[in-house]
């Protein structure tokens, strides 16, 4: 699932494709909107331009000149396949089936693309409806203005819930899914069956300081010649140890320190985890 590193990416992405560029059309190619069509994109009048691309968390939307915003959220496996700002590409994007929207630019186009098909898309023609889907979502991690105690604000709300729970309710901390979960915790040596309000003030900065730092590395770790929106980030972080693979613990057997993950279900959801250093 998509989190709010990969959703930060995509937005630099689609910012570069739509960079001094009109938006010509946008057409449902697959997917739940051909049964149901998109309400009111009818009503948007192309060619248009894009004003500003922003994400809260999980969330990414876009501004348009003619005052409409597209919400989109991406589900369990949402995507955007695109063939580069230049002819360099090894495989044609166009013709991928499980591409749901195409986004006609006058550069080329760029789809959105979806397997599972659980992902979002919405019009909103006012600014006040995309407030308020703002505000129902907690602190942003990769907002540039948080802070500990912003981060806290809302969790601290729920002493008596398990920590690692906490983490991944958007209403409270946003950005964050199960494989950012589970290297936050690891990082911070806490484990995700601790409750909160057993945390004392040294193991909530150390949580804070991981969350932070954790989901800045999973932003900026891959760079892009094609997307230079992506190189020219302002997130930076600083970390101890960086993993030799992807991950420190998610999905793996055995973690940086060669020591054994275990598996669990959480909620629904499986947590990797190593009892022999989280505490």
């Amino acid at each position: 699932m998509p989190e709010g590193p990969e959703i930060h990416r995509y937005a630099c992405i689609i910012a570069d494709y739509f960079y001094n560029n009109n938006l010509i059309d946008i057409r449902v190619l697959s997917g739940r909107y051909t049964k149901k069509p998109i309400t009111d994109l009818d009503k948007i009048k192309f060619p248009v331009k894009v004003v500003d691309i922003g994400t809260k968390g999980k969330y990414l939307f876009i501004e348009l000149s003619n005052g409409f915003y597209l919400s989109i959220t991406h589900g369990m496996s949402g995507t955007w396949n695109h063939n580069g700002l230049s002819n360099e590409t090894r495989y044609d994007y166009t013709d991928d089936k499980h591409n749901r929207i195409e986004f006609k630019t006058s550069n080329g186009s760029i789809f959105y693309n979806d397997y599972r098909n659980f992902g979002t898309f919405q019009i909103i023609r006012e600014r006040e409806q995309l407030e308020k889907k703002w505000n129902a979502l907690g602190p942003d991690i990769l907002n540039d203005n948080i802070n500990e105690d912003i981060f806290y604000s809302r969790i601290d709300k729920k002493k008596s819930k398990k920590i690692a729970d906490l983490l991944v309710d958007q209403k409270l901390i946003s950005g964050m899914g199960n494989y950012l979960r589970a290297e936050i915790l690891w990082y911070a040596k806490i484990s995700p069956h601790r409750i909160y309000s057993s945390l004392n003030q040294e193991d909530k900065t150390r949580l804070y300081n991981a969350a932070y730092n954790l989901a800045r590395y999973h932003t900026i770790k891959k760079k892009s010649k094609r997307y230079p929106s992506m190189n020219n980030s302002k997130l930076e972080y600083q970390l101890n140890i960086k993993p030799e693979k992807d991950f420190f613990v998610y999905q793996q057997k055995i973690d940086s320190y060669g020591n054994e993950v275990i598996t669990e279900k959480m909620g629904g959801r499986t947590i990797h985890w190593v009892p022999k250093l989280q505490k």
